[in-house]
């Protein structure tokens, strides 16, 4: 948190995505601490409006599956089925390979084809697999 924060200082104003501050009193990590308490396992740090300032109202604990489904930019937002939702929401949901559907949407392809498609899946070959032939010559 204070890293981003610092790398966005040094940024010309009109390049800062992320012009938030950080809450002052968070600048003693006991402070910080004291506010939210230790990290817990399988957890990370979020903080809920990127325009608002880090701060014990506007940052929390969320699982790390949970950050996954959070929207990073809306350019990973589609809508499917009327619902908007993250690429990686559907993905999961609909248990669809997700470099699949981000390729697809690359390529042009709509929102509801990225997603129903069908999907081919590869088999690896075994090592043995390649030998088989020598079966036949036995």
């Amino acid at each position: 948190m204070i890293t981003a924060a610092n790398k966005t200082r040094q940024l010309p104003l009109e390049e800062r995505r992320d012009s938030a501050e950080i809450q002052s009193s968070w600048w003693e990590f006991e402070n910080f601490l004291k506010d939210m308490g230790k990290r817990p396992e399988g957890f990370e740090f979020y903080r809920k409006e990127k325009e608002l300032p880090w701060s014990a109202n506007n940052c929390k604990w969320i699982s790390t599956a949970e950050r996954r489904r959070k929207p990073i930019s809306t350019s990973h937002l589609i809508e499917y089925e009327g619902e908007i939702r993250t690429v990686a929401y559907w993905c999961s949901k609909l248990s669809v390979p997700s470099y699949t559907v981000y390729g697809r949407l690359e390529r042009g392809w709509t929102p509801t084809e990225a997603l129903t498609t069908d999907f081919i899946r590869h088999k690896r070959r075994t090592p043995s697999s390649r030998w088989d032939f020598l079966e036949v010559l036995d």
